[in-house]
């Protein structure tokens, strides 16, 4: 007689983080134009999958130069964030990047642009 040892292998699906760009009254979601230093307003939220989410960073680049908008270390599982700015004082186009990390190395990211105008903010 012999005992058969049964074994059973469980498959974890991994689920990297996700983000998005809050909507609704003020906040900026989508490509817009504005005029020259006005007020920006983004609403972030992200959530994370099989790993606590770790770093927002937000880039924007303006004529080819980019600089840091926020760099914001967390040990959280969601992580809502309101980040108030101003666009360019000069005429132009500026790339937005919001990128969430989380503990297992994976990120999401979502793009915008805000084309600064010579004229009133067009928002």
């Amino acid at each position: 007689m012999s005992c058969k040892k049964s074994s059973t292998t469980t498959t974890t699906t991994v689920n990297g983080p996700s983000i998005h760009l809050l909507t609704g009254s003020g906040y900026i979601s989508k490509d817009t134009s504005v005029g020259m230093s006005a007020a920006l307003l983004f609403g972030i939220s992200a959530t994370a999958g099989n790993g606590n989410l770790t770093r927002l960073l937000v880039q924007r680049t303006f004529n080819g130069k980019a600089k840091t908008a926020a760099d914001t270390t967390i040990n959280e599982t969601s992580f809502n964030y309101n980040l108030h700015s101003v666009s360019q004082g000069a005429v132009g186009v500026e790339n937005w990047s919001f990128k969430i990390y989380d503990s297992n190395r994976d990120s999401a990211s979502v793009n915008l642009t805000v084309t600064t105008l010579a004229t009133a903010s067009l928002k």
